[in-house]
């Protein structure tokens, strides 16, 4: 089963470096997440994104997040110390 990584981030792609045999889904976090991607996904990986919200927008951008993982998914989130 391959492992289905959708990577949210402002530049180049680090997840294909994380999840090499992974089949990664880049999408720009600027734009809203379309429904059909909700519940299909194993990882969610978040790169230096959250800083760039306002706290309230952040707590809003992490519900969506989980939306796309499958039951059981994983929620990676990197942001700056």
């Amino acid at each position: 089963m391959v492992t289905k990584v959708l990577e949210l981030c402002p530049g180049e792609s680090t997840a294909k470096t994380l999840w090499p045999a992974g089949e990664v889904t880049s999408w720009d976090f600027a734009l809203p997440i379309p429904e059909n991607m909700f519940n299909q996904f194993d990882i969610v990986f978040s790169n230096n994104v959250l800083q760039r919200a306002s706290y309230y927008v952040s707590q809003s951008l992490i519900v969506v997040w989980g939306a796309c993982l499958k039951e059981n998914g994983q929620l990676h989130l990197v942001v700056p110390s």
